[in-house]
């Protein structure tokens, strides 16, 4: 694929036409997305090297990764569970759920990192009023900034 400056747009099947374009630096392609996000936009990245468009394969992981969204959200908040049990912080899954969202996914260049971002509930009272942040590596958290 050849860069440009315009939007481009990709069909993610059940998902309908999804839209990418490059940010300021030309590194990220980025679109929102609220198909599979319950009731927020979702912030779907690729950052690729120089400044040339996704690849088939980049496509392709994210297409297969958004198939594989809710077992990745249950693996986060299963560790977040993990991370605050036995402290002041502890809270069941059910409401951490309740107190965090899925906001951002970014596929990192080497095409086997994934960042996944957590926001906070502005209407729910929550343990932190940060972005959660998770990189996922072969279907498990290698880092979060929680512990």
């Amino acid at each position: 694929m050849a860069s440009t400056n315009k939007l481009s747009a990709f069909d993610f099947e059940e998902f309908g036409t999804f839209r990418l374009k490059r940010d300021d630096t030309g590194y990220y392609w980025f679109g929102l997305t609220s198909n599979f996000g319950k009731d927020h936009q979702i912030e779907l990245s690729i950052e690729v090297f120089d400044e040339v468009e996704p690849s088939v394969e980049q496509l392709q992981l994210i297409a297969d990764f958004t198939k594989d969204i809710h077992s990745v959200e249950e693996m986060v908040f299963s560790y977040m569970q993990e991370v605050y049990h036995g402290t002041k912080w502890e809270r069941s899954k059910e409401e951490l759920k309740k107190m965090y969202y899925l906001i951002a996914v970014t596929l990192k260049r080497n095409n086997q990192e994934w960042w996944v971002v957590l926001e906070s509930e502005s209407d729910v009272p929550t343990i932190f009023n940060h972005f959660q942040r998770f990189t996922i590596r072969e279907k498990q958290i290698m880092w979060s900034n929680i512990k």
